[in-house]
């Protein structure tokens, strides 16, 4: 992942330095940072800190951080620089956010039982990412770099999406024409995933991980997570679970009790969001970003929200 030498060494001798009080544990984890190298240590004390080596070119953004922190409080991790290893990569110390990863809880046996509470704690996250005040209309800085991915989306020579193009133009033309302009901005990890979105072992949400693509992008790019959690499987093999009804009811009803009131009259604008999110996640440089989900695209792009008293009385 970039990290050269022995950073459990490094880590051990990291922790003597910085910490007073004895380590009783340090094990590796692939939670809490991309292309990096995780610890998660244990103290005498009950204590426990992550550990992250991160190459020099892959510095967390520490005042994005503290934004994410300003709107969503202890759901984001606390980040600091702590030292540079071996002059090239830097070492971050971050809060721990409790429980496991949303794909580790697939191992629960009343897993399907959970997600409608995970599907509204869900909600509940993205909601209060939405920053008050805020007018895509007015503060025009995400245009750019969405409009330039969605030019590349929609001159695609990928075979797998060639068919796709007349969307990702439709797409690219709604988002130059102002569809978001009604819409607030929010705050995004910009990798809203099952393996970075924590919940303990009763399905609560307990925080989400990984801000190293911290953008303010306006609210709803990040919707589409409502997919991986009422339903699962690669491509022809995805399946929707047997409550997926209620977790749908329960994420919308969150998500919408958790933004201004008037967001849940702009839902064309956050449908198209949605789809502006879907294309974002699903294409890299012109390519299809993760082939096995292709048979998964079209719905996801033609995907309606729910308009139901359950899922919006407030």
């Amino acid at each position: 992942m970039g990290i050269g030498g022995h950073p459990f060494l490094a880590a051990a001798t990291i922790l003597h330095r910085f910490y007073d009080s004895p380590t009783t544990g340090l094990v590796e984890t692939s939670i809490q940072g991309y292309s990096s190298t995780t610890y998660i240590a244990t103290f005498s004390n009950g204590n426990s800190v992550v550990l992250q080596f991160r190459p020099g070119n892959r510095a967390i953004d520490e005042e994005g951080i503290k934004t994410a922190r300003m709107q969503i409080g202890n759901l984001a991790p606390l980040a600091r620089l702590l030292t540079k290893h071996e002059d090239s990569v830097l070492v971050y110390e971050l809060s721990r956010i409790a429980g496991v990863a949303f794909c580790e809880l697939h191992k629960a046996p009343n897993f399907v039982r959970l997600l409608p509470t995970v599907a509204e704690g869900t909600g509940m996250l993205l909601g209060k990412c939405c920053m008050e005040n805020s007018s895509c209309r007015t503060d025009k800085s995400w245009v750019t770099s969405v409009v330039k991915h969605l030019k590349t989306a929609a001159q695609t020579k990928d075979p797998l999406l060639l068919s796709f193009k007349a969307d990702f133009t439709a797409i690219l033309e709604g988002v130059q024409s102002g569809a978001l302009d009604d819409l607030p901005l929010s705050i995004t990890n910009g990798d809203m995933t099952p393996t970075n979105l924590m919940v303990t072992e009763q399905g609560v949400v307990s925080g989400l991980v990984d801000w190293e693509m911290m953008r303010i992008w306006p609210l709803g790019f990040d919707l589409g997570a409502i997919h991986w959690i009422k339903g699962s499987g690669l491509g022809k093999g995805y399946s929707l679970y047997e409550n997926a009804d209620e977790v749908e009811n329960r994420f919308w009803a969150a998500f919408i009790s958790s933004v201004p009131g008037y967001v849940a009259g702009n839902l064309v604008a956050l449908q198209f969001a949605m789809k502006v999110g879907t294309v974002l996640n699903s294409v890299s440089d012109g390519e299809c970003y993760l082939p096995p989900n292709i048979s998964r695209l079209r719905a996801e792009l033609d995907y309606t929200i729910p308009w139901s008293e359950a899922c919006f009385s407030r």
